[in-house]
């Protein structure tokens, strides 16, 4: 019998508080007009690495370079930055809020991990790391003004944020609904 593959991604979680904000603003960017999938609010997250179809073996080697990785980056503060698009204005596709505070932590965070993934031999490429919260997936050729407005009033947030302390691996299953995400293994931060 096959071993049976699990489609995986390592993220951080984000708080009640900020998911409700994100909420309201992906809200706003649905009432201007902007056609879009819009992503259920309870499965926003910031993802550190995108692992894709992983068989069960895998998972205690992605679970021991998640433990390795957490372990050498104290806990840091992030709080919610800038609203932008992927890849750029000129054909928006992905809609998203972007993140402040200690990102050059986050930024060690990341490296870590991505490296400790690839010495376990996940064969995972080196991609540049722009973290960031996706609240929409824009559809067809469109959003431009719409997008234009929105981000001229939105500026950074400056609330105090929230604290990151752990890092988790979860299961991602995609339905007509939209996907449900399972957490399967969750790593704490050092100190």
């Amino acid at each position: 019998m096959p071993d049976s593959k699990l489609r995986c991604f390592i993220s951080l979680t984000l708080p009640n508080e900020v998911i409700k904000r994100l909420r309201d603003i992906q809200q706003q960017f649905k009432a201007s007009g902007i056609r879009a999938s819009w992503p259920s609010p309870k499965g926003f997250h910031v993802t550190l690495a995108f692992l894709g179809d992983r068989s069960l073996a895998e998972l205690p080697g992605i679970q021991s370079a998640m433990a390795e990785s957490a372990a050498k980056v104290q806990g840091f503060r992030l709080r919610l930055g800038r609203p932008g698009v992927f890849p750029g204005a000129r054909n928006p596709r992905v809609l998203w809020m972007g993140l402040g505070g200690e990102i050059d932590r986050l930024q060690r965070l990341h490296t870590h991990l991505a490296s400790s993934l690839r010495d376990s031999g996940l064969g995972l490429k080196k991609q540049r790391f722009s973290p960031h919260i996706t609240i929409g997936r824009i559809k067809g050729r469109g959003g431009g003004p719409a997008l234009k407005a929105i981000f001229s009033t939105c500026g950074e947030f400056k609330e105090s944020g929230f604290r990151v302390d752990a890092i988790h691996l979860y299961e991602s299953q995609l339905n007509p609904s939209g996907a449900v995400h399972t957490r399967l293994y969750t790593a704490h931060l050092g100190g």
